[in-house]
């Protein structure tokens, strides 16, 4: 399969359109390329858990990938880097290309840690409730 090459939303100097963020662009400086996986690093961006790169992840073959398969490319890239993937309302999902989006962190972000004892606060759901 021979990927569609698109100019991305960083490298188009043009009004930035839906059409752009769908593609694959082989000349943007944010790519990283290998035979196997597209990794894009897309934004730094605020977030609740801290400043996150914003990257997306997928196979040259557009074929889905499996949490094990996502967690490998993800820490080749980035050793000892912590990322978040998110699950938004089902409004406001996106899923039409098995394209793979992470929110990558230079430090843990707290509470997130589940090889360590729970932060101050933690309770479980049912008295979180109430």
């Amino acid at each position: 399969m021979t990927p569609v090459t698109v100019v991305c939303a960083w490298c188009y100097d043009g009004p930035v359109t839906e059409s752009l963020s769908h593609g694959i662009c082989l000349s943007c400086e944010n790519a990283l390329l290998d035979d196997d996986y597209y990794i894009l690093e897309c934004d730094i961006r605020p977030t609740a858990l801290g400043e996150a790169l914003r990257i997306q992840i997928h196979r040259w073959d557009m074929e889905p990938m499996g949490w094990a398969e996502i967690w490998d490319v993800f820490s080749t890239r980035y050793p000892d880097k912590w990322a978040c993937q998110v699950f938004p309302p089902y409004v406001m999902k996106i899923d039409q290309a098995n394209k793979y989006h992470l929110f990558v962190f230079d430090q843990e972000p707290v509470g997130m840690n589940l090889c360590a004892d729970p932060p101050k606060g933690t309770a479980p759901p049912a008295e979180k409730a109430r």
